[in-house]
């Protein structure tokens, strides 16, 4: 019997390893490359969007999925293709590329998995799709996603965190600090016995402003929540032709246009774009 592949844990901290071996041949769209290539495609597309986002943006109108879910610390998806075999039938031993995930997370483990097929599933779906046998988050039970999981888990012989605060914890701090070095003393002071952990989404909403105030800054904030919005799905948009929409699925089908589709409604949540 074989043994059961758990997650390791310390101070509250839970790591997940999942490698699933990616899908061969090429892909059924208008772009005739591989599902490797797609994946790593749309993987570094993601990025990019997040790193322009994080880095070179001094507003957050549209909240992160990681960060709404408010237990993820980390996690990185790459390929994995330096001389990795897998035993295929009379073929023997094959050379294989496979999805590697690794993530690190505050909370047990079927509580994290529940906000990762819910909400998080729809990007790990653009992702995971490339991969054999994947169950979708956005089609299927939270059972068969779990099941999914818990075959292409790994075991971590070592688990090291360097602290067992939360998400929520880290997200406080962060605010405590800022107006620390804000306010003066006698205002900090005031302001830290009030504060609570901000909400992401609230903090975002803000961040979008409003373009029906009289309030030019509020009008401002929502002119570059727009300029963001579409430089996003610009970069989305780009990504269509590896994700053919239904009407060119094979018979039987729903067709992976679908998953691009939730990814983009999830990352501009709250964009109301018939205020251009």
């Amino acid at each position: 019997m074989a043994r059961e592949t758990t997650s390791k844990n310390i101070e509250g901290i839970t790591d997940l390893v999942v490698v699933a071996p990616i899908r061969e041949g090429f892909i059924e769209a208008y772009e005739n490359v591989t599902y490797e290539t797609r994946l790593r495609i749309v993987a570094e597309a993601l990025h990019n969007v997040r790193v322009s986002a994080r880095e070179h943006e001094e507003t957050a109108p549209y909240s992160d999925t990681t960060e709404r879910i408010l237990t993820l610390l980390d996690f990185r998806i790459g390929v994995l293709d330096r001389n990795l075999f897998e035993v295929v039938g009379e073929q023997g031993l094959k050379a294989r590329r496979f999805l590697y995930l690794a993530a690190t997370f505050d909370g047990a483990f079927e509580p994290y998995m529940r906000l990762i097929w819910r909400p998080l599933g729809v990007f790990l779906d653009l992702l995971l799709c490339n991969c054999e046998g994947y169950i979708t988050a956005g089609d299927n039970s939270f059972e068969k996603y779990i099941a999914w999981v818990r075959g292409a888990q790994v075991d971590s012989a070592t688990f090291y965190a360097t602290t067992g605060l939360t998400v929520r914890d880290q997200i406080y701090l962060r605010e405590l600090e800022r107006l620390q070095r804000l306010l003066p003393p006698p205002h900090a002071d005031a302001a830290i016995a009030r504060l609570t952990m901000p909400d992401p989404e609230a903090l975002s909403k803000i961040d979008r402003g409003n373009p029906a105030s009289s309030n030019p800054a509020e009008i401002m904030a929502a002119r570059k929540a727009n300029a963001l919005a579409l430089e996003a799905l610009n970069v989305l948009y780009r990504l269509a032709d590896y994700y053919p929409p239904d009407t060119l699925a094979l018979p039987g089908d729903k067709g992976e246009g679908r998953f691009l589709l939730r990814a983009a409604q999830n990352l501009l949540a709250g964009w109301n774009s018939k205020l251009l």
